[in-house]
């Protein structure tokens, strides 16, 4: 069967983020990804996105050595190079190379360290393989790469593969247009204009990460037999869905336990794990803007939402009038929203609760501090729910789903 390709999208699967709305936590100045109503963190179509491993890294589990067989035919590849790699996250692991025939024909027989994402890499684009050892039959153009038909050994997987980049590429799709709209209504400069658009963002950005959520849960859940279950749960925002990567976990720990693939989504369960709803929060103690110091069991007994947030930040800035709405309606029912800001002076922070008229209570961490490692802020705004025996109810909670998931808990 031939299928259209997305080639390159295995970067932004396994290697990358979206911080959709969000500054980059890591600077106290504004990029120009702060002050665009969405911040895309991708990779192009380009090979040279990619970054060779160190040639002294050894690849996973040297010892083990699978036998595999590739036979691709590729019509206009005479006498073209092509070098045979092992995908590892953001980087590859060249193997071998090998020299197309007079027919276009390249045949490459070697062993592979373990299964797992691999690619041909050509002077001018690359195909993606998931493979366990075998043979494997690819038939293609190389002025066409994204368009081959596969079959034996590891084709199974390498459909399911570019079937999952499919759906990325639709979610990467509406990113791109809805920063189409932000960028249209920034070149009018009709301030109502912009106003209006870049207050619906949020939620727009919101439903459509949590579309792609639930397209990843789907395809895990329907591929659970497949190595290729790995790529999906590396593109799972955690929360609510740390149960499917948990499952993805299991899975690719009891059947491909020498993977790259399930060493990485292995890493992100652990570095999740102690973050997910039920743990107890981090404790913290931190000054507000007059000096005073407010510790987070100084609030127990009452759900808090934590804002981590900072002035330069224009996303931040324009969450306010959702939280202030927030703050309206239950801040009488045992909830308080309680500001956290990452500026590298409080003066700053405390600029904008005047201008702003912020009614909550702000305390300042300053750049770079614990408690924003301790709780995983990335980008920003960064919102945490505590509940009111101390332990996290919620992480990056936005838009409705915020609304909603405080109506439950504390009536509308």
């Amino acid at each position: 069967m031939r299928r259209h390709f997305s080639a390159l999208l295995f970067l932004a699967a396994i290697g990358f983020s979206f911080l959709f709305t969000r500054c980059n936590a890591s600077s106290s100045k504004p990029t120009s990804q702060a002050t665009t109503a969405v911040s895309e963190h991708t990779t192009t179509s380009s090979t040279a996105q990619q970054t060779p491993a160190d040639a002294t890294t050894p690849p996973a589990d040297a010892d083990q050595q699978i036998p595999i067989h590739i036979i691709a035919h590729m019509k206009g590849g005479r006498g073209i190079n092509v070098v045979f790699d092992q995908l590892q996250s953001t980087t590859f692991q060249p193997i071998m190379e090998a020299v197309a025939d007079s027919n276009g024909v390249i045949d490459i027989q070697t062993t592979i360290p373990a299964p797992g994402p691999y690619q041909l890499r050509f002077p001018h684009g690359t195909m993606h393989l998931i493979l366990k050892g075998g043979t494997l039959h690819i038939q293609g153009s190389i002025d066409r790469l994204s368009n081959f038909d596969v079959e034996g050994d590891g084709a199974e997987e390498t459909r399911a593969l570019y079937h999952l980049y499919h759906i990325i590429n639709q979610f990467n799709h509406e990113f791109r247009r809805l920063q189409k709209r932000s960028d249209e209504a920034g070149d009018t400069k009709d301030a109502a204009l912009v106003k209006r658009v870049i207050d619906s963002i949020g939620y727009v950005s919101y439903g459509i990460q949590y579309r792609k959520n639930r397209a990843m849960q789907h395809f895990i859940r329907t591929h659970d037999t497949m190595l290729v279950i790995g790529i999906a749960a590396l593109r799972l925002n955690l929360d609510v869905f740390f149960p499917d990567l948990a499952y993805a976990d299991s899975l690719l720990q009891s059947r491909y336990p020498t993977s790259h693939l399930t060493r990485d989504v292995h890493k992100k369960y652990l570095a999740a794990y102690p973050y997910m709803p039920g743990k107890p929060a981090p404790p913290f103690t931190l000054p507000d803007l007059t000096g005073e110091k407010h510790a987070l069991s100084d609030f127990k007994g009452q759900y808090v939402l934590l804002d981590f947030w900072a002035s330069w930040c224009q996303p931040c800035l324009r969450s306010i009038p959702h939280l202030k709405r927030l703050h309206q309606l239950f801040a009488g029912k045992g909830f308080r929203i309680v500001g956290i800001s990452i500026d590298d002076a409080a003066e700053k922070a405390e600029a904008v609760v005047k201008e702003r008229q912020i009614p909550w209570l702000i305390l300042w961490a300053g750049e770079r501090s614990q408690v924003a490692v301790d709780y995983q802020v990335e980008g920003i705004p960064h919102y945490v729910i505590i509940d009111p025996n101390g332990r996290i109810a919620s992480m990056m909670l936005r838009g409705q789903a915020l609304d909603d998931f405080l109506t439950e808990q504390l009536g509308q």
